[in-house]
């Protein structure tokens, strides 16, 4: 017979004088309080009774520190109430008399059976108000109460050791596995079942499970991989319980096979390097374990496809010792033109693989490097502009660019196809500044990129005089007026303006939008597409005659208007005047994807990247002529821009029109406009 012990699920004092709950940890019983002590018993208990495969036995033990008469009640109780009056008990018909140390109450017969069926769920300790005792509960030490079950269960069965492989097996395509026959001490050891794993030097495989009385198995190991750190782990089973593992000693998979012939090689394809540089040839070893060498080929292939007789490195019949899966050739081995090759490698067991499929490249030489004649280096050049003129042979592509004095950053990129040899770089050059520009070119009968080719040229100009700018709201008609004069003092006459916008933000980091260009020196601009109540900053930019600028300082300004506006996007000044008193509606939607999923109770939203948003307008118009001006304009089959006193501000077009009669005059208009992409 075995003995399980188990401590107190849980303590809780009462006190039948006040009908009171006390709390505590320790044993009381009876006194003038009329102490009882409910204690819980874990649910391991009822297993180890239910599941003990001979007649089991129930025990309390605790160790008293006050002597007395102990009477032994059993209640109900799942958990510590901690609080309110005492629970209902009722007596088991025990009430041993002990003295002070570790005692044991036999609750066999007189609680076990109820326990174990779930009618009783613990046991009650008290005492008359004339016998006080007290004993250790849960104390959280060597003197800790605790419950005892006697009985007999099931053990894990024993194994006696695996007897193949050992440490000097080599497998190839099969391994045998032998192992002794595991005990148990409750049945037949024949009746022993037993679960097989494989370790293939890095990770263990998914067990397996061979029948009763089986004690010797073999493994197809032909797509194993090669280690010599295999291994073998078994454990038996006696349909309850797993014995420990017994693991073999590590053994060897070694399958003797060549490698397969090498991929991914590089440079293919007809790829063009240049023959003056080393060149680096790469590939891929295929093969479980690490290459232990390489052999190269290569032969020439003429214009008429003529091949050449093999080059080899390090020769025909050798290997280059290496793991390594590259090889650098030097400077000019290959001579101009196509050249073909290939290459084989061997493993650690000096078996060759075949040669890889055999590759192209073209061997050539760099093309001849431009001169640059416009501007010429050092010199100084009057415009924000330049224009890059270059004399090359054979061109047909090239790159120019534009870098800072330092070589830092790189400015400008153009690149270009055929033979143009003249550039004006759409990028707008700072005064008093030096610069590089570099050109190289391709031609196609080398196929190799040409060196660069470099000069650094300085800018010295005058710029027009700076303009002087004022932007002012226009709230009755709904836009902002932007207005600028021509500066003085320069010798530099201005020849156009442009106009600039954005949105104002404190770090002044939006970008600005051009809305208005090759305006007059001093001119006026009438913006009607601003947003109301939205603060923005106007700036203009004023072009001399030799193509350089000069920025006005930049004017905050923001308009208020009453109303709402519907301008066509193309022709903003062609509009639709909507009063603020009519009504408007706004419905937004992110669109997005319910999705349920098995064991969740609640569906699940997935937002997507479209969004849509619709206002809808209502309007009265009083008379048919002006009737006949609103249908006309709604029916254009183009973008609008919506403005209104709201700060809304999107691009749209008008759907759904709808035209009602009202009963004494007029019409009552109405439209869906529906926000749209847009780019002017």
């Amino acid at each position: 017979m075995a003995i399980k012990k188990y401590n107190l699920s849980w303590i809780g004092v009462y006190k039948a004088s006040s009908n009171s709950y006390v709390g505590g940890s320790t044993i009381k019983v009876g006194g003038s309080s009329e102490y009882n002590s409910y204690i819980g018993i874990p649910s391991a208990v009822r297993d180890a009774i239910k599941t003990s495969k001979t007649a089991p036995k129930l025990y309390f033990n605790f160790n008293v520190t006050d002597g007395a008469e102990f009477d032994i009640g059993a209640h109900k109780e799942t958990s510590n109430k901690g609080g309110g009056t005492m629970p209902w008990y009722d007596y088991t018909g025990l009430h041993p008399i002990y003295g002070t140390g570790w005692q044991r109450i036999d609750l066999t017969s007189a609680f076990m059976n109820d326990y174990k069926t779930g009618a009783r769920q613990g046991i009650v300790l008290y005492g008359a108000k004339s016998n006080y005792g007290e004993a250790y509960g849960n104390s959280n030490n060597s003197n800790e109460a605790y419950f005892e079950v006697e009985g007999t269960w099931n053990t894990a069965p024993t194994m006696q050791g695996i007897t193949s492989p050992v440490a000097s097996t080599v497998a190839d395509t099969s391994l045998k596995i032998d192992w002794k026959q595991g005990l148990d001490a409750e049945s037949n050891d024949a009746l022993l079942t037993y679960q097989l794993k494989y370790y293939d030097g890095s990770s263990w495989g998914t067990p397996w499970n061979v029948g009763a009385g089986v004690l010797t198995y073999t493994l197809n190991t032909t797509s194993k991989p090669e280690t010599s750190s295999a291994r073998i782990a078994i454990r038996a089973y006696d349909g309850a319980l797993y014995s420990d593992w017994s693991y073999s000693p590590y053994f060897t998979i070694r399958h003797n096979k060549p490698p397969s012939k090498p991929t991914q090689l590089t440079p293919d394809g007809g790829n063009v390097i240049d023959k003056g540089s080393v060149l680096r040839v790469t590939w891929k070893h295929n093969d479980d374990g690490v290459q232990a060498g390489y052999r190269l080929a290569w032969r020439t292939v003429s214009d008429t496809g003529e091949l050449g007789a093999w080059n080899y490195v390090p020769s025909q019949t050798t290997f280059r010792s290496s793991i390594s899966q590259y090889h650098d050739f030097a400077p000019e081995t290959f001579p101009l033109g196509e050249i073909e090759w290939t290459v084989k490698t061997k493993d650690q067991q000096g078996l060759e693989s075949p040669y890889a499929t055999y590759q192209r490249f073209n061997a050539g030489t760099p093309s001849n490097a431009p001169t640059i004649l416009q501007p010429a280096s050092g010199s100084q050049i009057p415009t924000s502009e330049v224009t890059v003129e270059w004399s090359s042979v054979d061109q047909d592509q090239y790159e120019l660019e534009i870098w800072d004095s330092t070589f830092t950053e790189r400015l400008f990129l153009e690149q270009g196809v055929g033979a143009i040899k003249a550039s004006t770089p759409a990028y707008q050059l700072t005064n008093n500044t030096t610069y590089i520009v570099q050109v190289r070119i391709l031609s196609r009968a080398v196929g190799l990129w040409s060196p660069w080719s470099s000069i650094t040229f300085s800018t010295v100009f005058v710029p027009p005089a700076v303009p002087t700018l004022i932007a002012e709201p226009d709230n009755d008609n709904g836009n902002i007026v932007v207005t600028w004069t021509e500066g003085t003092g320069s010798t530099t006459p201005a020849v156009s303006t442009d106009v600039f916008r954005r949105e104002y933000s404190s770090n002044g980091t939006n970008e600005w939008e051009m809305v208005a260009t090759g305006q007059l020196p001093s001119d006026v601009y009438i913006d009607y597409t601003p947003a109301s109540d939205l603060a923005y900053e106007y700036m203009v930019r004023t072009w001399g005659g030799n193509t350089t600028s000069a920025d006005s300082e930049i004017v905050e300004v923001e308009v208020f208007f009453d109303n709402a506006y519907l301008h066509r996007a193309l022709t903003p000044s062609d509009m639709l005047f909507i009063n603020s008193t009519d009504d408007r509606s706004q419905e937004l939607e992110v669109q997005g994807q319910v999705m349920s999923f098995a064991n969740r109770r609640l569906p699940v939203y997935e937002f997507g990247i479209n969004e849509s948003n619709k206002v809808e307008i209502t309007f009265t118009v009083y008379n048919p002529d002006d009737l006949r001006i609103v249908v006309k304009f709604l029916k254009l089959k183009e973008t609008f821009l919506y403005r209104d006193n709201y700060g809304r501000r999107f691009y749209c077009v008008a759907t759904q029109p709808k035209i009602s009669d009202l009963p004494f005059k007029g019409f009552q208009v109405s439209a869906t406009l529906l926000e749209v992409d847009y780019e002017g």
